[in-house]
């Protein structure tokens, strides 16, 4: 094999001075994908392809078919090579192609990446990828329970509940929560929008409001580069969005946010942790196509090569991951239908590192363990709660337009010293979630006590045993809890 990639050709010339590399936070998404593939171009050729990628797919999906997007995914296939996607590339130029057959950077790079992976490889797997179930881990449907049934052995293990908001109804939750809803309610609420999809680990957000976020999503439409938004809730954006629902089950109030009522007293640091750790969260995605393709061996022609061409949905979601802070989690469906895939800790010898493997469509060629894996997947409709324990890598894919989800995060009798763990080493400047807080790591320590008494595992559960108020105030008294 050879051991450099080949020749990379970019096919719009280089438009200068729209950005600077190293700038941190991205800027606004103008709906002009010219604009978006300039500032592509300029991330690209300061070195940062990262942040190129998302401007690339931006503008691609801006694009409207013909030459210009053709132009445009060629310069994605080319930063994909540049990120090691090479199959990605692969599929970027046949679709460009596809839409230009003239196109020559494209005809140039879609040649030199097949020369690079050598006839073989470059069909077979491409053909694996198109007979899914040929090669495949195990992955059992996750338990699903009516609310009754839950306990807390249950909360050792992923688990659907199937009607934990009985009072609400499909079409009850679409009225209530429904985007023309949402925008009325919090137009200017601060969201983390990803324009290009979040199904990659490094994909960066643009920070804007929800109401800016939807105006763009629905006037660019598209199903290539589907869209999603996250937006991080504060105290009273969140209890405006649970109280349509009536009361929380018990399994999501005990562990949530009941505990912050005895440590997090002031509103404002409340509102600094629950969005510092994106404790309470409102997903909108979208549904989308990519392509894959199922080439002949023989197929040596660009007319060949296009007419070979097959598409499979595929849709926008979270890439695959585990959470930083170790806590359990929860997920209410609220609009469309949302796949899940589920592996426990268990099952870290075979997942690699965050974002490596593509749970949902695997490519066991390149990640070989992931093929002993055993996991647990299933589809969330609206009014169903999925749970599941902390650690457990999860990955999504949203399968309607749009996909809307509300999430929460809970401390549990199994993983409150783990997340007491993650907190301090945030507080001591770890960084990976929160910048370090004095008057919010200060007021932690009160919530370390009070999970200690509400969580011991001799005591029968938050309504028992001690009063925590009273180990609360002894705590402050000393300090430092021990």
């Amino acid at each position: 094999m050879r051991s450099a990639y080949p020749r990379l050709v970019a096919c719009v010339a280089y438009t200068a001075g729209l950005l600077v590399a190293g700038q941190s936070a991205l800027p606004d998404w103008p709906n002009d994908p010219e604009v978006l593939h300039g500032r592509a171009l300029s991330y690209a050729h300061a070195g940062d392809t990262q942040t190129a990628l998302t401007y690339f797919r931006a503008a691609c999906r801006l694009a409207t078919g013909g030459p210009l997007e053709a132009s445009f995914l060629s310069d994605l296939g080319v930063s994909e090579m540049r990120l090691g996607r090479l199959f990605d590339a692969r599929d970027h130029f046949v679709r460009a192609l596809e839409l230009d057959p003239s196109l020559d950077t494209a005809q140039m790079n879609s040649r030199d990446l097949r020369a690079y992976l050598g006839e073989e490889r470059w069909a077979r797997d491409a053909d694996a990828a198109a007979r899914p179930g040929q090669r495949r881990h195990r992955a059992t449907p996750i338990r699903r329970v009516p609310l009754a049934e839950m306990s807390t052995r249950d909360l050792d293990a992923p688990v659907i509940v199937v009607d934990a908001f009985p009072l609400l109804n499909s079409s009850t939750l679409a009225q209530r929560f429904g985007p023309e809803r949402l925008r009325r309610n919090f137009p200017r609420a601060a969201v983390d929008f990803y324009p290009q999809g979040l199904d990659l680990e490094w994909m960066r957000p643009t920070f804007t409001n929800l109401g800016s976020a939807l105006d763009w999503q629905n006037a660019t439409t598209s199903a290539n580069f589907p869209s999603y938004i996250q937006l991080n809730l504060d105290p009273p954006t969140w209890a405006a969005l649970v109280k349509p629902l009536g009361e929380l089950p018990a399994f999501i109030r005990d562990g949530d946010d009941s505990w912050m009522a005895e440590c997090l007293h002031d509103p404002a640091v409340r509102s600094r942790f629950l969005k510092g750790t994106h404790w309470h969260m409102l997903l909108i995605g979208e549904e989308g196509l990519v392509t894959a393709t199922a080439y002949h061996p023989r197929s040596t022609t660009i007319t060949q090569q296009t007419a070979a061409l097959t598409r499979r949905a595929q849709t926008t979601g979270m890439f695959s991951h585990k959470d930083t802070l170790k806590t359990a989690s929860w997920q209410l469906q609220i609009i469309g239908q949302k796949r899940w895939h589920l592996c426990s800790p268990t099952q870290d010898p075979f997942l690699y590192h965050a974002g490596d493997v593509d749970m949902l469509a695997p490519d066991y060629e390149s990640f070989p363990k992931f093929e002993s894996a055993q996991c647990e997947g299933g589809v969330l409709s609206p009014g169903e709660v999925l749970y599941y324990p902390e650690s457990y890598w999860h990955q999504t894919r949203t399968l309607d337009s749009p996909t809307i989800s509300l999430t929460g995060t809970l401390v549990t009798r199994s993983n409150h010293r783990g997340v007491r763990a993650e907190l301090e080493a945030e507080c001591g400047g770890a960084g990976r979630v929160m910048a370090p807080d004095p008057g919010l790591c200060a007021a932690l320590k009160l919530c370390y006590s009070s999970w200690e008494v509400r969580l011991a595992e001799d005591q029968p559960g938050p309504s028992g045993g001690e009063c925590a108020s009273e180990v609360i105030a002894a705590a402050a008294a000393k300090g430092e809890p021990k």
